[in-house]
């Protein structure tokens, strides 16, 4: 078949206009089951491909987002990707990643390219903490929703989870169980989500009255052995561990390392709702699928509505107890 094959051939060959066409296409018009079966027969006979430049030039849209993430390798931002693009596929919309791997610079390179010819709109987990200088750095002429990351005086659309209630139940949890020596692995001090995380870690051991043990995580990849270490070798016998990536990398190592399973320490980790810790017998469960769905619902509204106001969305993290874990 030729690939010179236009908009034209396949209306012919479906027997409609080549207006039908292009609604099957772009999903711009409601069009019979019968017709866009027809079309999409031909488009497939054909061998026809829409031409994405002349599509975008014709209707100024690209039907792209870009999601920019920080950390591609942590399971909550991998949980975020698919949720996101499957609310955007019902749209017609396809998705486009870009990894920072935590680190500015390389997030400011994408967003200098990022502009309206490429996506028709941005979602973004910021690494940057000062709202300032990210919003001169932001597209112009792009509606953009901001995700899991706040930065102080954010006045665009966001959506963040609170974990808060559900840290400071779960160390209350640990207390219960008779823990007097708890850790906290922290995340980065600068992000909006840790700040949450080790206030509710500072508010519980401290109306307790218990001895703090506070080794700062990083963004090196397996560098979290090191720190459940240094709170383990100074006798905590619980350790919440501020993050998804530092959980996992964690209870990898005790699975690799038969005897730190038997020194017993008691793990609090953090998980997205559609993965199970089972060797975690409490975790903070974030609604990540949830949020992916609501910045996707959200970057659609303002593509269709730029003077829309902006709206900031807070879910909430909760507190769970393995079912078939009993404290002895």
């Amino acid at each position: 078949m030729s690939k010179n094959v236009s908009i034209i051939d396949v209306a012919k060959e479906a027997g409609v206009s080549t207006a039908t066409v292009s609604h099957v296409i772009n999903r711009t018009r409601f069009v019979s089951d019968e017709t866009r079966k027809r079309v999409n027969d031909a488009i497939k006979e054909l061998g026809y491909a829409p031409n994405a430049s002349a599509r975008t030039l014709k209707t100024g849209k690209t039907n792209k987002i870009q999601f920019i993430i920080p950390d591609v390798d942590n399971a909550f931002f991998t949980s975020l990707i698919e949720s996101i693009e499957s609310a955007l596929t019902k749209h017609g919309y396809q998705l486009l990643l870009a990894n920072t791997h935590e680190n500015w610079e390389t997030e400011l390179s994408y967003l200098r390219t990022v502009n309206k010819s490429i996506v028709d709109g941005l979602i973004l987990a910021t690494t940057q903490t000062d709202w300032n200088t990210l919003k001169q750095n932001l597209p112009a002429d792009l509606p953009v929703v901001l995700l899991d990351r706040k930065p102080k005086g954010c006045d665009i659309d966001c959506v963040w989870i609170s974990t808060y209630h559900a840290c400071h139940e779960a160390l209350l949890k640990l207390i219960e169980w008779g823990h007097r020596k708890i850790g906290l692995i922290a995340a980065r001090p600068s992000l909006s989500t840790s700040v949450e995380r080790n206030n509710a870690y500072n508010d519980a051991i401290s109306a307790n009255n218990l001895e703090k043990f506070i080794s700062p995580g990083d963004s090196l990849r397996n560098s979290s052995p090191k720190h459940y270490q240094e709170l383990v070798g100074k006798g905590c016998t619980a350790i919440l561990i501020a993050n998804g990536r530092m959980t996992d990398d964690i209870i990898y190592y005790q699975y690799e390392h038969p005897e730190e399973m038997a020194r017993n320490v008691t793990l609090c980790g953090f998980r997205e709702s559609s993965k199970v810790h089972r060797l975690t017998p409490i975790a903070v469960s974030q609604p990540s699928e949830q949020m992916g769905e609501y910045a996707a619902g959200r970057i659609m509204t303002l593509i269709k509505n730029r003077h829309a106001r902006p709206k900031e969305k807070i879910l909430q993290a909760v507190c769970e107890v393995r079912s078939d874990f009993i404290k002895s």
